[in-house]
């Protein structure tokens, strides 16, 4: 669980609680970038059970701006392979 949110931090979903670190990510990844490397990933044998279970809640909820406006191919593909675990 420690890796899913280090992760969500890394892309900007998450607040850093330490202050240097929440200097150092103040450029904004492009979440459409990500999906496209996430939909290849989910599917491998060596990716994490929970860490599925949390992207899948995660990228479902409405009221994320940052995930709203990214909305694209790449994510539909992302979210229909996290169904299938």
């Amino acid at each position: 669980m420690e890796a899913t949110a280090e992760l969500f931090v890394e892309l900007g979903l998450l607040k850093a609680e330490d202050d240097c670190r929440r200097k150092r990510l103040t450029r904004l990844i492009d979440l459409k970038n990500v999906y496209s490397w996430l939909k290849t990933e989910v599917t491998k044998p060596h990716f994490p059970q929970i860490t599925k279970k949390y992207l899948l809640t995660f990228l479902n909820q409405k009221n994320v701006k940052r995930i709203a406006a990214s909305d694209c191919e790449d994510r539909k593909v992302l979210l229909s392979g996290l169904y299938k675990f």
